[in-house]
């Protein structure tokens, strides 16, 4: 009985969305433990769309945890993911990248990252890249508390599965 409370209680955290939006043509949702975030920052620009999505009153320059929306104006190949392995080393210079892709489609992919330094997990991360004829979107999530990452995996993969495309 415990175990059947425990996975309706997680199902209900899992599927039971806090805020809605959308990017370009994506619509996704942040889970319900995810609820108290707000937009930390915003950048519109020529090149693209930025939304960073933090835990509410968290120090921006101390956050441990933050969610991101990003959409680009540049192509994409959801096969090259030497590129976003290369994008992520990128932002922390001096740690070891590991990326896999968690699910893999015609037009998009899903992956999970680890960066490590001296061989101890500090980040972990997980993403989704939509590509269109217009460029790409980007969903993303990344935490600096590795003490529990299968919980934490529950929580946000189906947040990047249930993103969507919505027609223009």
């Amino acid at each position: 009985m415990k175990y059947l409370m425990s996975l309706i209680y997680l199902c209900t955290l899992i599927t039971t969305s806090a805020f809605a939006g959308t990017i370009e043509n994506v619509e996704y949702q942040l889970p319900r433990s995810a609820k108290e975030w707000e937009i930390a920052d915003q950048l519109q620009n020529e090149k693209g769309t930025t939304e960073i999505y933090v835990p509410k009153g968290s120090n921006k320059e101390q956050v441990k945890e933050f969610f991101g929306v990003n959409s680009n104006h540049y192509q994409s190949n959801v096969n090259d993911t030497d590129s976003i392995k290369k994008g992520i080393s990128s932002m922390y210079p001096g740690m070891n990248i590991d990326l896999w892709a968690v699910e893999k489609n015609k037009d998009d992919l899903i992956y999970e990252w680890t960066a490590k330094k001296n061989g101890q997990e500090k980040i972990h991360g997980w993403g989704r890249v939509f590509v269109n004829n217009n460029g790409s979107i980007t969903l993303a999530y990344q935490t600096e508390d590795v003490s529990n990452i299968q919980k934490t995996r529950e929580i946000w993969v189906p947040v990047f599965k249930s993103a969507t495309r919505i027609s223009n």
